[in-house]
Formats: structure tokens, sequence, C-alpha cells
């Protein structure tokens, strides 16, 4: 069977989508032998640069296919119904399924079709705001894809309900799969030496909790710089680690935690490499994360396989991914978050508990079995059994 991994490139760094499909590709190279894969996207400007930071298994029956083309153009034409994906930048034999990885599905005939939705944030952040009337969404394109796909794959069982209520796709044609946790890359580090390299490496000191970005209004660091506030005169020997990328949002919380007094405990990280994030995760006393909109609870579970305790959100999708593994509040409920935090950093069994629980939560949710439910989709698509 030929199948075609349609995938995007995250110019700016790596996010969570990205880490999503490097370790989906990484495993697929590893459990299927007998299918044949394309990698495939297209660029213009800083195509070789762009190419070079594709995951690409070196594998025989793997292959990395990247016309140069400007994305504007090709995605105009598309939207257009013009197949400019399937006439010339994919010319050739058809496949029998084309994934698309991305959540944007080119005009394909004579091929089934599976898309990959994470979440619909934006379409629920519209239908919050006082323009918004029945009939208007955030991305239309998503939109369209979910509706022409043969089969979804939503990232949870939320994701899967909205899908059917804002997008209006049929329940039977959404299978659900979670994201995961690669163990060949996030596991607990044992070696003190590397837990204090990397705090060496960004800064840190020896007590610190996780703010994680992307930073941005739905990721509510603002209850967590308040629950800081609230303990700080029970708790002060530990610092607030911004760990994410520079920009106008986090330079704003760094502000407002200076208006609260919490100056001298902020330590800007930035972007942390992938290979430091088990160090970087692992050394902290926790992971705060009061997210108001998610998917699926990755990024607590990313946390929870290096051996951090977790402090996070009670919504839905994030308690399909944490359990009862993580210590969860309402997202603005700062309150609760301040007394759940300041028991965290007082309470060395309490963080010991949290670590055992969330190391065997995490490992509910390899990229191995993952790999292995997409390739049987695949195997049902094609067969028009799915």
């Amino acid at each position: 069977m030929e199948i075609v991994l349609g995938v995007g490139l995250n110019v700016a760094g790596k996010r969570g989508i990205d880490y999503y499909i490097d370790n989906l590709i990484e495993w697929l190279a590893v459990l299927d032998d007998k299918d044949r894969f394309t990698v495939f996207t297209y660029f213009f400007g800083g195509h070789a640069e762009k190419v070079r930071r594709l995951p690409h298994p070196d594998r025989p029956n793997w292959r990395l296919r990247v016309p140069r083309a400007p994305e504007s153009w090709v995605r105009a034409l598309e939207d257009r119904g013009v197949p400019v994906v399937q006439t010339l930048l994919l010319a050739g034999p058809k496949p029998a399924v084309y994934h698309s990885l991305s959540g944007l599905l080119p005009r394909l005939s004579g091929v089934k079709t599976v898309t990959t939705i994470y979440d619909l944030c934006v379409e629920t952040d519209l239908r919050a705001r006082p323009e918004w009337r029945p009939g208007m969404f955030a991305s239309r394109a998503h939109r369209d894809a979910s509706r022409r796909s043969d089969r979804l794959i939503a990232v949870s069982q939320a994701t899967k309900r909205d899908l059917i209520s804002i997008y209006e796709v049929e329940a039977a044609r959404i299978e659900v799969i979670p994201t995961g946790i690669n163990p060949r890359k996030l596991k607990p580090v044992v070696d003190p030496a590397v837990l204090t390299a990397a705090r060496a490496r960004y800064g840190l000191p020896e007590r610190y909790i996780i703010l994680l970005g992307p930073f941005e209004p739905r990721r509510n660091a603002e209850s967590a710089l308040a629950a800081v506030a609230a303990i700080r005169s029970d708790a002060s020997d530990f610092a607030l680690a911004f760990v994410g990328q520079d920009g106008a949002y986090r330079r704003g919380l760094e502000a407002r935690a200076r208006g609260l007094g919490l100056g001298e405990r902020v330590v800007a990280c930035g972007y942390v490499a992938e290979e430091d994030f088990p160090a970087v995760f692992g050394g902290a006393l926790a992971l705060v994360h009061p997210t108001r909109q998610e998917g699926f609870g990755t990024v607590s579970l990313e946390a929870m396989a290096c051996g951090c305790p977790v402090i996070t959100s009670n919504i839905p999708p994030v308690a399909e991914a944490t359990g009862d593994a993580a210590l969860t509040v309402a997202p603005d409920d700062v309150g609760a978050l301040a007394a759940r935090l300041l028991s965290l950093v007082r309470d060395p069994a309490l963080r010991a508990t949290r670590r055992d629980a969330g190391l065997a939560r995490a490992a509910l949710f390899s990229y191995e079995k993952i790999a292995a439910r997409t390739v049987e989709l695949y195997e049902r698509v094609n067969a028009g059994t799915a």
C-alpha cells in the first residue's frame, strides 16, 4: 500500500503538532516495513533548510518529496477547487491513502483520505465573541478538510465532540487516537550531573516550577502567577521558569509578575531544545498548567514521562490524558491552585507520589501503540471497511 503523509513545518520552532508528526513517523517506520510511505509537503522560501528539518526515516520503504512551490499560491488555488497538489506536486501513480497531518487536505480524486484534527480552539474562541453568528467559521479550510476526509483522527473524545457539534461531522467517520509519549526521548534523568548541566544551560536555580509556552491567552499563565503571588509569604524558595519562545505576550506575563512582586523569581529560559526536555522537566518541582483550552493533555503527559509532578486544569481534554495522576483545579480557581501548589512545593512525599503516578500514566500513551492503531486505520480505510 502506498501512503502519503502530508506534513507541515512550524518554521519558528517545534510545537506540539511538530512533535506528534515526528514521533508518529518514527514509530510508523519501526512498525511497518511492508507499506511504502512518502513524507510530502511543499515550500518556496528557505527550501533547502526546511527540507533538512523534516522527518525522514532512513528506511528503504520511505521517501521524502518536497517540491519547491509557493505555499500561498498553491493553497489559494486549492481553496478554489483547483487540484494543484495532485496534478502537479504529487503527479504520478496515485497513493492508496493520503494522511493529512497538517489539518489541510488537498483536492484529491481516487485516493482515500485521513485527516488528523488536534483541536477546534480557534472555533470555540470565535463562538465566544460578540460578532459570531451561525455559519461563521474561523478556519473554513479546516472545516472543509474535516467534511471531505474519508476518516478523521481526533486526538481526544473532546475533539471528537467538537467536530460533531461545530463542523457537523458524522460520528462514524471519526476515530479517536490520542497523541502520546515517545519513550526513547522522554524519560526520567537519573544522573545528577545531567540535571545540573541543564540548570546551568538555561539559568535555572535548584528549585523551580515551570510555566510552559507557547504563551497565549488560552494557556492561562495569569492564574498561575496569581497563585504564586498568593503563597509567596509561605513558600519563597522557588523560581518561576518561563519555558518557551520570547514574544510580546510572554513579556507581558513577565511584566505582570513584576507587578505582583515576583520579578526576582522569574527566569526566562526561552526555547528548550528537545534533547534537554527530560532534564529541564525532570528537575522541576512541578509543571503548573491551568489551561482553559486544549485538544488533549499532551503537555502534562510529556512532563509526567520525565518524572515531573503536574498541576493542571480539570477540563475534559486534559482529564482524558492525566486521569488521576495530576493535581487538578478549575482553570480560574486561583485559590485552589495556590493551595495545590503550596502543598506540592512543601511536601517531598507528595511530589514523589505524583511523580510515580505520572510515570505510570504516561506509559499508557506510547507512540508504539498510537502508530499501530494508525496503520490499522490505513488498512481499514484502504479496504473500505473503516
